[in-house]
């Protein structure tokens, strides 16, 4: 069930151009099913990841 983080996750993702693969990537994530399963509410991410969440976009929107 996908509620607002994983609704904002996903529309944040989206509108920097990423795939899953590129933010799971950038979140030094082995694998974008990690993201996928964020984006569909299966799973959440850990306090750490949450706070690499904002420093990631924000570094994506920078260098475009």
């Amino acid at each position: 069930m996908m509620d607002r983080l994983s609704n904002n996750i996903k529309s944040l993702r989206k509108n920097m151009g990423e795939t899953q693969e590129d933010l799971a990537y950038s979140l030094d994530l082995n694998s974008k099913s990690a993201i996928a399963n964020w984006e569909s509410g299966e799973n959440k991410p850990s306090p750490d990841n949450i706070k690499k969440l904002p420093i990631t976009i924000e570094l994506q929107w920078t260098n475009c």
